[in-house]
């Protein structure tokens, strides 16, 4: 049984929705989101109790309901095939790192191109890792800046 659930603030990164978080506003919720981490350490290795937090905002509500619709839309209506969302612009290089970077291995190279295939989990590292911007989620992420975790690499 769930005991406690905490919320921690951290940077955007669902390009396709939203854009990315500027490095000053993203600097600032690592700093919190590390300062939490060690309570949360603290509080699970201590088996802790809490009543389950809830973000000011009334953010976590409206997260849920756009996430929620987008799965539907992506994974449960069959006319729409994920797939459908993705696309490569003509300044991919065919370098592959979206194929290799896929952690369900969704995209196949044809000809040195991208192509995706329909059991995406829309995690978007094709999207946010390709060199040459390149991989595209329909035309929400055209002109978008990428995301990287100051601390992750491609390698």
């Amino acid at each position: 049984m769930l005991s406690a659930a905490f919320l921690v603030w951290m940077p955007e990164n669902f390009i396709f929705r939203y854009p990315t978080w500027p490095q000053w506003l993203q600097r600032i919720s690592f700093y919190f989101a590390d300062k939490k981490t060690d309570s949360l350490i603290n509080a699970i290795l201590n088996n802790r109790n809490a009543s389950r937090e809830r973000s000011r905002f009334g953010i976590n509500w409206l997260l849920t309901l756009q996430h929620n619709f987008l799965a539907k839309k992506i994974f449960i209506e069959k006319s729409i095939r994920p797939r459908d969302y993705f696309w490569a612009a003509d300044s991919c290089n065919g370098c592959g790192i979206c194929a290799k970077i896929c952690p369900v291995g969704n995209i196949t190279m044809i000809d040195s191109r991208p192509r995706w295939g329909d059991s995406c989990e829309v995690c978007v590292a094709c999207v946010q890792w390709c060199p040459q911007e390149a991989a595209q989620m329909r035309k929400n992420t055209l002109g978008r800046r990428r995301y990287h975790h100051p601390e992750v690499s491609l390698s």
